[in-house]
């Protein structure tokens, strides 16, 4: 992580993509974008050419108790204006604006344990702020390469 965290207020997003539910053991992620990325053409009204991997965790969750068998929701999707159009297969979402701690990550995907050990480990806890029960997600731009070790992704943490 080369930058600080910078905390923004942001307006309220509207999304359209996958999703699925289950945990990190079961490598969801992967298998997410190989059924979301040939069918981004489908989707209209797009704001940006950017990606989103966004994560909805159960309210009650405490983040000391995050394994890798705990189930949540995960998202492959990009922002667009509206949801007048929802190609089938796909579902909206919307994230509530608000307040989000907002760090940088350069490297690989296999890396962004460091990063959100960082977040959640160090950082958080010495923070004056604490998790609020909105999305989570990372923003990645359309050349994003996730075996790329100059990769750059932003991480979004929902805060109060």
């Amino acid at each position: 992580m080369k930058d600080s965290v910078r905390i923004i207020d942001i307006s309220e997003k509207r999304l359209v993509g996958c999703k699925k539910i289950a945990s990190l053991n079961d490598n969801i992620n992967k298998e997410l974008w190989k059924k979301f990325m040939p069918r981004l053409n489908e989707i209209q009204n797009k704001l940006d050419s950017n990606y989103l991997s966004i994560q909805i965790y159960d309210p009650k969750l405490k983040f000391e108790n995050f394994t890798k068998y705990t189930i949540f929701a995960n998202w492959a999707a990009v922002e667009v204006i509206d949801h007048y159009e929802i190609p089938d297969g796909m579902e909206s979402l919307i994230i509530m604006g608000g307040k989000y701690a907002v760090f940088t990550h350069y490297g690989t995907a296999k890396d962004v344990f460091k990063t959100t050990q960082y977040i959640y480990g160090i950082w958080l806890p010495r923070s004056k702020f604490k998790l609020d029960e909105r999305p989570h997600f990372q923003i990645m731009e359309s050349d994003y390469n996730p075996n790329d070790p100059n990769a750059k992704e932003t991480f979004w943490v929902p805060v109060k």
